[in-house]
């Protein structure tokens, strides 16, 4: 997986199969394309995060960072996506657990 973060940088690389890419996080830039260009070349799935909008989120309460990103268009954190397609490629699953002392995942 090819995580971007907008401006150019590429912080993460790992091979792994293409899977298909849901809607970024921020509209592709001339850099970005290229970068989802070499994913795309090289067979692995590819994530493009805006460090702005999720900076000014973190910032917020979870109901005001919600709304912010609905204005956006943007459907979950960039970290959850994340963790959701590294979960996916990696095919793990979560399971819950309850007990009497305690609930795990």
């Amino acid at each position: 997986m090819i995580v971007h973060r907008s401006g150019g940088h590429v912080v993460t690389t790992v091979a792994v199969p293409r899977a298909p890419r849901s809607r970024d996080m921020c509209a592709p830039t001339h850099c970005s394309s290229k970068v989802f260009a070499k994913a795309a070349a090289d067979g692995s799935q590819s994530l493009s995060l805006c460090g702005k909008v999720e900076a000014e989120a973190a910032g917020l309460s979870d109901a005001e960072a919600r709304e912010f990103r609905e204005e956006l268009g943007i459907e979950r954190a960039g970290l959850d996506t994340m963790i959701q397609r590294g979960y996916g490629l990696l095919g793990l699953q979560t399971y819950l657990t309850a007990g009497e002392m305690e609930v795990r995942a």
